[in-house]
C-alpha cells in the first residue's frame, strides 16, 4: 500500500536515478534508497521485492533507510550481498522473523537500526564478529528478540551507542563491553538481565547516558565512579544494594545513606536525577547547583532534612 503515491513513478521505462527516494552516482549505479516517513504499509510492493531481494544486486548501495513505515516480512538475507552498505535503518516498521547471521557480510557498516520490529529469536552472535568498525547499533523495542548478550559484542570496539531496550534478553551483561571504550549512550533498560554489573565497565569513562532499569541486576554500584561525562543515569527497578558510592540516580534499589555532598562535583553534566521513594537522610547537597543542565530532580518522599539550598535556584533547567 502507498497512500502518498511515493512509488508512482517506479515503472519500467522510467530512468531508475530519477525514482523518488533513489539516488545514484556519476556512473548511474544507485548507491542510496531513502523512503522513509512514507506511510508504505503491508508487505512491500512486487515491483522492489520483500525487504528486497531485488536489492542483493545493488552492490554499490551504500544507504537503505525504510524506516517509520509500516512494512511487513522478512529481512532478505540476500540483503548481505550488499557489502558497500554504510547505513542500513530499517527501524519502526513491522518486520518479522529473524535478523539474517549473513548480514555480518556488510563489514562496511556504519549504522545498524533493526528497532521497533517483531523480529524475534537470539541476535546472531555474527553480527558482532565482522563490521568491527561500527559505531551505531540499535536493535530496541523488538520484544521478541531473546537469548543472551554474546560476549562477541567486545569486537565491536568502536560502538558509540548500543540500544537494547524493551526486548526480551536474558543472562548477565558481558565483561567484554568494557572493549567499547568510545561508548557514549548503553541502553539495556527493560529486559530480563541479571547478575551484577562487571567492574571492568568502570573503564567506559566516556558515557553520557546509561540505561539499565526494569531488570534483575544486583550487586553494588560502584562501576559508576568513573562516569564524570554522564547526563543520564537510569538504574530504577532492580535488585542493587548497599551503601551509596559517589554517585547517586536511583529508585526503586535497596541503597541507604545520604546523598553524596560532592555528587554535583562528580556529575555536572547530569540532566535527570531521580532519587524518588527511598529513605534518604540529611540535606539536600549544594553541589547539585554545579549541574547546570539539570532539568529533571525528584527527591519526594525520603527523610530529608534541612534547607532548600539556594543554589538549586541558578539551575534554570529544572
Amino acid at each position: 500500500m502507498d497512500p502518498t503515491l511515493s512509488l508512482s513513478n517506479w515503472v519500467n521505462g522510467n530512468n531508475i536515478c530519477n525514482w523518488t527516494g533513489i539516488t545514484c552516482d556519476r556512473s548511474q549505479r544507485v548507491v542510496s534508497v531513502v523512503l522513509k516517513y512514507r506511510a508504505l504499509a503491508g508487505t512491500l510492493p512486487p515491483h522492489i521485492g520483500n525487504i528486497p531481494p531485488e536489492l542483493s544486486s545493488l552492490h554499490s548501495l551504500k544507504k537503505l533507510d525504510i524506516s517509520f513505515n509500516k512494512l511487513s516480512g522478512i529481512i532478505a538475507r540476500g540483503l548481505a550481498n550488499c557489502t558497500a552498505l554504510k547505513r542500513l535503518d530499517l527501524g519502526n516498521n513491522l518486520l518479522t522473523g529473524t535478523i539474517p547471521s549473513s548480514m555480518s557480510n556488510c563489514t562496511k557498516f556504519r549504522v545498524l537500526s533493526l528497532s521497533s520490529n517483531a523480529l524475534e529469536a537470539p541476535i546472531p552472535s555474527e553480527i558482532f564478529t565482522t563490521p568491527t568498525r561500527l559505531p551505531y547499533l540499535y536493535l530496541g523495542s523488538c520484544n521478541k528478540l531473546n537469548g543472551s548478550i554474546s560476549m562477541e559484542i567486545g569486537k565491536l570496539w568502536r560502538l558509540r551507542v548500543i540500544e537494547f531496550s524493551n526486548c526480551s534478553l536474558t543472562g548477565s551483561i558481558p565483561m567484554a563491553l568494557a572493549n567499547c571504550s568510545s561508548l557514549e549512550k548503553l541502553d539495556l533498560a527493560s529486559n530480563s538481565l541479571y547478575g551484577t554489573v562487571p567492574a571492568e565497565l568502570s573503564s567506559l569513562t566516556r558515557l553520557r547516558e546509561l540505561w539499565f532499569g526494569n531488570n534483575s541486576l544486583g550487586g553494588s554500584i560502584y562501576f559508576l565512579m568513573n562516569y564524570t561525562e554522564l547526563e543520564i543515569l537510569e538504574l530504577g527497578a532492580n535488585k542493587f544494594e548497599g551503601t551509596i558510592p559517589e554517585v547517586l540516580v536511583l529508585t526503586d534499589n535497596g541503597f541507604v545513606g545520604s546523598i553524596p555532598s560532592d555528587i554535583g562535583l562528580k556529575l555536572p553534566n547530569l540532566q535527570i536525577l531521580d532519587a524518588g521513594m527511598k529513605q534518604f537522610r540529611g540535606g539536600i547537597p549544594k553541589s547539585l547547583g554545579n549541574c547546570s543542565r539539570l532539568r529533571e530532580l525528584v527527591l519526594a518522599a525520603n527523610q530529608l532534612s534541612g534547607v532548600v539550598p539556594q543554589e538549586l535556584g541558578m539551575l534554570t533547567a529544572l
